[in-house]
Protein backbone atom coordinates (compact mmCIF):
# COMPACT_ATOMS: atom_id res chain seq x y z
CA UNK A 1 0.00 0.00 0.00
CA UNK A 2 2.20 2.97 1.09
CA UNK A 3 5.14 3.35 2.80
CA UNK A 4 5.57 5.44 6.73
CA UNK A 5 8.63 7.66 7.52
CA UNK A 6 8.74 8.71 11.13
CA UNK A 7 11.29 11.26 12.58
CA UNK A 8 11.42 12.37 16.11
CA UNK A 9 14.28 14.58 17.59
CA UNK A 10 15.07 17.14 20.03
CA UNK A 11 16.93 20.39 20.55
CA UNK A 12 18.51 22.12 24.13
CA UNK A 13 19.70 25.32 24.51
CA UNK A 14 21.24 26.95 27.00
CA UNK A 15 20.85 30.93 27.42
CA UNK A 16 23.27 33.20 29.07
CA UNK A 17 23.37 37.07 29.07
CA UNK A 18 25.82 39.57 31.20
CA UNK A 19 24.93 43.05 31.41
CA UNK A 20 27.33 46.08 32.66
CA UNK A 21 25.29 48.83 34.11
CA UNK A 22 27.48 51.98 34.59
CA UNK A 23 25.76 53.34 37.56
CA UNK A 24 27.61 56.83 37.77
CA UNK A 25 30.66 56.20 36.28
CA UNK A 26 31.92 59.37 35.72
CA UNK A 27 30.55 60.54 39.05
CA UNK A 28 28.20 63.07 40.51
CA UNK A 29 29.12 66.43 42.09
CA UNK A 30 27.33 69.00 44.08
CA UNK A 31 28.13 72.35 44.14
CA UNK A 32 26.41 74.20 46.62
CA UNK A 33 26.00 78.57 47.11
CA UNK A 34 27.87 79.01 50.19
CA UNK A 35 31.54 79.04 48.68
CA UNK A 36 29.94 82.46 46.90
CA UNK A 37 27.94 83.84 49.06
CA UNK A 38 28.43 86.66 51.38
CA UNK A 39 29.31 85.88 55.23
CA UNK A 40 27.42 86.23 58.05
CA UNK A 41 23.43 86.89 57.63
CA UNK A 42 23.11 87.35 54.70
CA UNK A 43 24.91 83.68 53.74
CA UNK A 44 21.27 81.71 53.09
CA UNK A 45 20.32 84.47 50.44
CA UNK A 46 23.24 84.70 48.61
CA UNK A 47 25.51 82.81 46.39
CA UNK A 48 25.49 81.21 43.40
CA UNK A 49 26.29 77.25 42.89
CA UNK A 50 27.50 77.79 39.22
CA UNK A 51 30.05 79.95 40.59
CA UNK A 52 31.33 77.50 42.95
CA UNK A 53 31.32 74.70 40.35
CA UNK A 54 33.69 77.73 37.98
CA UNK A 55 35.99 77.83 41.44
CA UNK A 56 35.74 74.38 41.91
CA UNK A 57 35.25 73.79 45.23
CA UNK A 58 32.96 70.89 45.40
CA UNK A 59 30.56 69.94 48.37
CA UNK A 60 29.65 66.53 47.92
CA UNK A 61 31.30 64.11 45.37
CA UNK A 62 30.18 60.65 44.98
CA UNK A 63 31.62 57.54 42.61
CA UNK A 64 30.24 53.94 41.79
CA UNK A 65 32.05 51.51 39.82
CA UNK A 66 29.93 49.29 36.98
CA UNK A 67 27.62 46.52 38.39
CA UNK A 68 27.41 43.39 36.42
CA UNK A 69 23.73 41.59 36.19
CA UNK A 70 22.88 38.74 33.81
CA UNK A 71 20.26 36.52 33.24
CA UNK A 72 19.62 32.81 32.68
CA UNK A 73 16.90 30.39 31.06
CA UNK A 74 16.47 27.32 29.38
CA UNK A 75 15.03 25.94 25.79
CA UNK A 76 14.11 22.87 24.93
CA UNK A 77 12.03 21.23 22.13
CA UNK A 78 10.64 18.15 21.12
CA UNK A 79 9.28 17.06 17.81
CA UNK A 80 7.71 13.37 16.31
CA UNK A 81 6.69 13.71 12.62
CA UNK A 82 5.03 10.66 10.35
CA UNK A 83 5.16 11.39 6.82
CA UNK A 84 2.87 8.67 4.62
CA UNK A 85 3.16 8.22 1.41
CA UNK A 86 -0.22 7.07 0.07
CA UNK A 87 0.53 7.28 -3.77
CA UNK A 88 2.96 8.72 -5.62
CA UNK A 89 1.38 11.84 -5.54
CA UNK A 90 0.20 12.65 -2.48
CA UNK A 91 1.82 12.60 0.68
CA UNK A 92 0.01 13.44 4.10
CA UNK A 93 2.70 14.41 7.02
CA UNK A 94 2.02 14.66 10.67
CA UNK A 95 3.97 16.79 12.65
CA UNK A 96 3.49 17.77 16.85
CA UNK A 97 5.81 19.54 18.31
CA UNK A 98 6.23 20.77 21.67
CA UNK A 99 8.32 23.88 22.94
CA UNK A 100 9.12 24.83 26.34
CA UNK A 101 11.37 27.67 27.62
CA UNK A 102 11.52 28.01 31.35
CA UNK A 103 11.35 31.55 32.94
CA UNK A 104 14.92 34.06 32.79
CA UNK A 105 16.31 34.15 36.47
CA UNK A 106 19.12 36.01 37.62
CA UNK A 107 22.32 33.84 38.04
CA UNK A 108 22.99 32.22 41.82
Amino acid sequence: MGEHSIKFGASFYRWRANFRTQNIANGHFTFQPAETGLPGQYLPQTGFGYASFLMGQVDQAEIKAGETSGQRSWYMGYFIQDEFRATPRLTPELRIALRVATAVHKPA
